[in-house]
């Protein structure tokens, strides 16, 4: 007499599925990307992530991805940021590079922001709720 096997069915969303290309992503990257900003330093160059991207052969939404995936390429990154940094910085105080550019660069890309002067005047007042003649009563103290 045969026995009758059941077959258990297994819900679709339980089902791991694979999508998409195996990831390049390897400890070769890490070197790559390390000689890299090396060559930038000696070479007094301005590293960039699109420039970094064109040498891995990948696009920089993917070098964003691996930042946010894998510790020591973020690591990495953060690196080749405060180069960048430094750089522009260093650079335009020397007139070397356009002041005016390097803080286009540094507002766009590193998201410097100018402080606004006005505010810092009125921050006590502005903060504390003083009204003008209450702080003129405290004056005459």
């Amino acid at each position: 007499m045969k026995t009758k096997t059941t077959k258990t069915l297994i819900p679709y969303s339980m089902k791991s599925i694979k999508a998409g290309r195996k990831t390049k992503y390897s400890p070769k990257i890490i070197k790559k990307a390390n000689k890299y900003l090396q060559k930038c330093i000696e070479n007094d160059e301005l590293p960039t992530i699109q420039k970094l991207a064109l040498l891995l052969g990948i696009s920089s939404r993917t070098i964003y991805v691996w930042r946010d995936e894998h510790d020591e390429f973020f690591h990495t990154v953060e690196l080749i940021q405060n180069l960048q940094i430094d750089m522009l910085i260093q650079k335009a105080l020397n007139n070397e590079y356009s002041a005016s550019m390097a803080i286009f660069l540094l507002k766009s890309i590193h998201n410097f922001k100018e402080a606004d002067s006005y505010s810092h005047q009125i921050t006590q007042n502005y903060f504390h709720n003083i009204t003008p003649e209450l702080l003129e009563e405290a004056n005459k103290l």
